[in-house]
């Protein structure tokens, strides 16, 4: 526990126990627990004493780097829950981030940060030679109800910061991963920059990022800034995917949500960069200079990539002649050669005074796939659009009304003039949408009638969003088909809250060239028993399973296909690589399709390891449901890096003995509905927290060509 405003190091911070028993004269510092944390195996708990509510903290330097796994920093909150614990670093010196995540499962809460340097108040992830380099792997962050202000100074960077690189040239950082980050419930106020999410270096990976019920006003302080930016930035080949911006409110800012390719800080060439399968849903955008801004190159960036942006439920109100809803562009000034694919704009309501509502400009033809469906464009015109791209709407705009459903009416807001934009009864608007493509619910959780209004909600003003958040998976992992065959798994998703979740269904989150349809089934016999396409209610506490169907149109893959578990009133269920997501491929011939199932022993999913250095196992079934071939299979831990070994033998599915050497991999013919079982065995080689989402066991198969066509996998730790 934190029992001093002090900065001092005096204690002995060899490891937390030796701290409690030397704290020191003044107490534990911040500093000094936080060095004892890194310096033990987790899990690690800091506290602050009720003595230090209201407190200001005024590090010196930047806190040491939390470097090991499975640290919590809980602060102080207020009666109303406002964080009650300041940390100014204002006065400090040295080069770094006030807070370096650069390890996983780290939470932080209750903390109020009044002054961003340039090299940020929080980053996670990156490096900075000679100071810091993070894990090559990072995962299981969580930073949620604090508060981030810039009070002070001219310094411009982010609040937080999810990044591969430091501030300068000697913090590059190459194949790494960053992963399952939520930033939910803060507050950002007055600040040059908010959120940043960053993949420079080169072949990284940033994945599975969470923002949801921020409040983010006044992000003014740099003409440039933004209270979210997503991208590329001093590196190349760089992926960011599966972003999620959900619930939040965007004040007086000057952008809101930035998605972009740059060259950074160093002006490096950026090129090669990805970011895909980004969720922009339900938040309410007002008085922006512009809401959310695309720009797939920026300055010295070649060949970056913007694909399948989804934005769905949002409000966007404009105060000025200038704003500008949605403005989509593929190359800024000095950028050549990017792109922005598949946008898909979906009952959105865009309304105020002036402004424009969706924009499009490609200097290239670098902009394809734009579509606007169920979305009020109010007095907002449409630039770059043409009328086949815009489908049951409400537009002004000329040659849009009239077709495809579209209409120019006045949608008959309540009381737009006091900032009320729900629909009055008898609004054209209601029942006018599409079913094809529109959200199960709508901004405020209410359930999507058949078919939908038109605009961001449905009639009515009773807001039906609760703290529900689904858990969900898949069986089989995966599944591997000739192109224009049906691929089939089911799902299941399970409600964990203490009230019914509404209109519970499932949709890709990943973009394919595939068909995709869902229907439920009898969680007993997985008979099919829901019409196509329909969702359904969960109890609390319940649970709903689901088989779905992908139809390719044209080979690809493999690729790990994640899917959106949405209800309407709930947050989406969390993207777990293994657990929740399906493995999938299509190829232009008859391909082996190894559909495998993993027993361990509790039949709990996890392999338990009987002390630091036993062996735990646990076997798996297959079934070739495709062409025979030769298949190796073999078996790792993913991206986590563990203290374990793994192995595997073929075994005879009667007595389950070995009828091959155990080792890393083994090769066997697998005929066409052959099969082979096989066991697995995991030894210890030190202790494996509990950690289902990031500790796994995975079993892969592969053909001669070295194409994954079947996997599972299993939870693991040490018992």
């Amino acid at each position: 526990m934190v029992a001093t405003t002090n900065d001092a190091v005096n204690g002995d911070t060899s490891n937390p126990d030796a701290l409690i028993a030397n704290p020191g004269s003044d107490g534990i510092s911040l500093r000094e627990a936080l060095a004892a944390a890194n310096n033990a195996p987790g899990p690690h708990v800091i506290t602050f004493a009720q003595t230090l509510a209201g407190a200001t903290i005024a590090p010196a330097s930047p806190l040491p780097p939390i470097s090991r796994d499975h640290i919590t920093l809980t602060g102080l909150t207020t009666s109303d829950g406002q964080p009650n614990i300041t940390i100014d670093a204002s006065q400090a010196t040295g080069t770094g981030p006030t807070v370096w995540v650069g390890a996983s499962s780290f939470t932080m809460t209750g903390m109020r940060f009044v002054f961003v340097p340039h090299d940020h108040a929080v980053q996670i992830g990156g490096a900075l030679v000679g100071i810091f380099a993070s894990s090559p792997r990072v995962a299981n962050i969580d930073i949620r109800r604090n508060a981030f202000t810039h009070a002070t100074g001219t310094t411009d960077g982010f609040a937080i910061c999810i990044r591969h690189t430091g501030i300068t040239a000697a913090g590059l950082t190459n194949n790494a991963t960053i992963s399952r980050v939520v930033i939910a419930d803060n507050t950002f106020d007055q600040l040059f920059e908010a959120i940043g999410v960053a993949a420079g270096g080169n072949n990284n990976l940033i994945e599975d990022v969470v923002i949801y019920r921020n409040t983010f006003s006044r992000v003014t302080l740099r003409q440039d800034g933004s209270p979210i930016e997503l991208g590329g930035s001093d590196g190349s080949n760089n992926t960011i995917r599966r972003i999620r911006i959900l619930h939040n409110m965007f004040t007086d800012n000057l952008k809101g949500v930035d998605l972009n390719n740059n060259a950074g800080v160093q002006a490096r060439t950026t090129s090669g960069n990805v970011v895909e399968d980004t969720l922009i849903a339900r938040n309410v955008f007002s008085g922006n200079n512009s809401d959310i801004q695309f720009e797939a190159g920026v300055g010295n960036a070649v060949n970056n990539t913007i694909a399948n942006t989804r934005i769905l439920n949002n409000l966007f109100v404009h105060t000025g002649s200038s704003a500008i809803g949605i403005a989509i562009q593929d190359n800024d000034a000095g950028a050549t050669n990017n792109r922005v694919t598949d946008v898909a704009i979906v009952n959105n309501t865009i309304a105020g005074a002036g402004g424009s509502g969706v924009g499009v400009a490609s200097s290239s033809g670098g902009v394809s796939g734009v579509t606007i469906s169920n979305t009020i464009l109010g007095n907002g015109g449409l630039l770059g659009i043409t009328s086949d791209q815009v489908h049951f709407s409400i537009t002004n705009a000329p040659g849009i009304a009239g077709i495809n459903g579209n209409m120019n009416a006045d949608p008959l807001f309540v009381n737009p003039a006091g900032g009320d934009f729900h629909l009055q009864p008898g609004s054209p608007a209601i029942g006018a949408g599409t079913h094809t493509g529109a959200p199960f619910g709508d901004l405020e959780c209410k359930v999507r009638a058949n078919p939908p209004a038109i605009g961001a909600y449905e009639p009515g003003n009773n807001p039906s969003c609760t703290t529900i958040v689904p858990v969900a998976s898949v069986l089989p992992a995966s599944r591997s088909v000739q192109a224009g065959n049906v691929a089939t798994a089911f799902a299941v998703i399970i409600n964990t809250g203490t009230t019914t979740a509404t209109a519970c269904g499932l949709v890709p989150a990943t973009s394919l060239p595939a068909a995709f349809t869902f229907r439920t089934t009898n969680p007993t016999t997985n008979q099919v028993t829901g019409t196509p396409d329909t969702p359904v209610n969960i109890a609390p506490g319940g649970l709903q399973t689901y088989v779905f169907g992908l139809t390719p149109s044209a080979p690809f893959g493999p690729a790990d296909v994640a899917l959106q578990f949405t209800c309407a009133n709930a947050i989406d269920a969390p993207v777990i690589v293994g657990l929740d997501t399906l493995l999938y491929s299509a190829s232009a011939t008859p391909v082996p399709d190894i559909v495998a199932l993993a027993a361990t022993l509790n039949n709990d999913g996890i392999v338990n390891i009987p002390g630091p250095t036993g062996t735990g196992v646990f076997a798996v079934a297959t079934v070739n449901v495709g062409a025979s071939g030769t298949i190796t299979g073999s078996v790792d831990t993913g991206a986590a890096t563990l203290p374990v070994t793994v192995a595997l033998c073929q075994t005879d599915p009667a007595g389950g003995n070995c009828l091959s050497a155990i080792g890393p991999s083994v090769t066997t013919t697998i005929n066409a509905s052959a099969t082979p079982t096989f066991g697995i065995f995991v030894t210890g080689a030190g202790t494996v927290a509990f950690d289902p989402a990031a500790t796994r066991i995975f079993v892969r198969f592969k053909d001669a060509g070295g194409v994954t066509r079947g996997s599972t996998s299993v939870a693991v730790r040490t018992q």
